[in-house]
């Protein structure tokens, strides 16, 4: 039975696979003509519905006998972006080869099978006419309606000559895979008194090399001064101890935490306040690394990650890659986040707080990123617009609805 199933199946999927790809949509109402012509005609002694049927028996047999022997011999070059934009549209340039010693007609590629959230502006993008060893070039152009990693389905070289009825084509092209960045509006401003606060190590510490402060010169040794700092041969050139002396670095390290924790809503399939934390999240990555900041991301969802970028450091488009792919999560993950943000705390001057939900653990998150002696700014993105001002620690949580991020309304905070 289990056998019998499976066959069953297969059929199903294969039926499925040649409904949806291999026929166009003439083919298909071509063969929903010939079913209908073949019932009404087996019902009925009516001879011209016998000449309909078999009229359109031998034009659909035909196509097929000529579209399989004209079957392309095509070497396809290029492939899709590693990054996009959500909901920005990009266009790929592919060049089709002609390997055979005849000409080609009505040659195109097959985008099938593609993940929910690409779309294609034109399903079928054709090559009329393909000569023979000759070259030709094809444009495609893709709308990412979400963000996220994807990998994409081998294209498929087909060709709809005669009639276009069906694709035939065995051939299938790599396409690769496709990040596609979250979209967002860049902020105008980000409201910050930010000051400097010493980093162990300065630049080097920021940028994970090391504890290496810049050297300046030497002195001569003070008692308490570390012995590692002693220049031997300076000491022994000048008879006297002699110490090297470094500036320590001071500059400004923002903390930008994300919270994706949506809440036991799992009927839910979309969650724009999510889309809309993330976007913002994004624009203030922007308007911060590209400045003299250090930026640490925390992003607390489905994953944990932590990332270090500003003053040729880290890029921003890594940040942009860690945002494509967070999801979000049913289970309060700030307790995971706290151990590694308390432990940079002491060294960041500011920590901008990007919540869905508030409640007293991310109170508390806050109180204690302002113990540590940093600035904070709180963002609260909720569906519904706030019917009285929260306060923490004297200061108004800034409370934003997902339309007002996702359609650009927000331009500072």
């Amino acid at each position: 039975m289990s056998r019998v199933g499976s066959e069953i199946r297969a059929m199903w999927a294969w039926s499925l696979y040649v409904w949806r790809y291999r026929l166009t949509d003439g083919g298909k109402t071509v063969l929903l003509a010939i079913s209908c012509a073949g019932m009404a005609a087996a019902v009925s002694l009516e001879i011209p519905l016998y000449h309909l049927f078999l009229s359109l028996m031998f034009f659909y047999g035909f196509s097929w006998l000529a579209s399989s022997l004209f079957q392309p011999r095509v070497k396809v070059y290029g492939s899709f972006p590693e990054k996009a934009m959500e909901k920005v549209s990009f266009q790929v340039n592919f060049t089709l080869e002609n390997l055979s010693r005849r000409p080609a007609y009505d040659v195109g590629l097959g985008f099938f099978g593609l993940p929910g959230a690409f779309r294609l502006k034109d399903e079928d993008v054709l090559v009329p006419f393909l000569p023979a060893r000759g070259r030709a070039r094809l444009q495609v152009t893709v709308v990412p309606g979400q963000r996220g990693w994807y990998q994409i389905p081998d294209a498929l070289v087909y060709t709809s000559f005669p009639f276009h009825l069906r694709r035939t084509g065995e051939v299938f092209h790599r396409v690769g895979t496709v990040t596609v960045w979250p979209f967002f509006h860049p902020l105008r401003l980000v409201s910050l008194p930010l000051r400097s606060r010493h980093q162990p190590g300065g630049l080097a510490f920021g940028a994970s090399c090391g504890d290496s402060p810049e050297y300046i010169g030497n002195r001569e040794y003070r008692p308490g001064d570390p012995t590692r700092r002693i220049d031997f041969r300076s000491w022994a050139r000048l008879a006297r101890p002699v110490v090297r002396e470094y500036q320590e670095e001071y500059y400004c390290r923002v903390g930008l935490v994300l919270d994706a924790f949506v809440g036991p809503r799992r009927h839910r399939r979309s969650f724009p306040e999510l889309e809309a934390a993330v976007s913002l999240t994004a624009a203030v990555a922007e308007a911060t690394c590209y400045g003299e900041y250090v930026v640490d991301l925390f992003a607390a969802g489905a994953d944990i990650y932590t990332f270090r970028a500003g003053r040729s450091i880290g890029q921003f488009e890594q940040i942009l890659d860690i945002l494509a792919c967070l999801q979000g999560c049913h289970q309060d993950p700030l307790e995971k986040i706290l151990p590694l943000l308390a432990e940079e705390l002491s060294r960041m001057s500011a920590v901008i707080f990007i919540f869905l939900q508030w409640n007293q653990l991310r109170r508390s998150l806050v109180r204690i990123a302002e113990e540590a002696g940093c600035l904070t700014r709180v963002v609260l993105i909720r569906a519904t617009r706030p019917t009285e001002k929260r306060m923490i620690s004297g200061q108004e949580v800034i409370e934003l609805t997902p339309e007002q991020v996702l359609t650009g309304q927000v331009e500072k905070i």
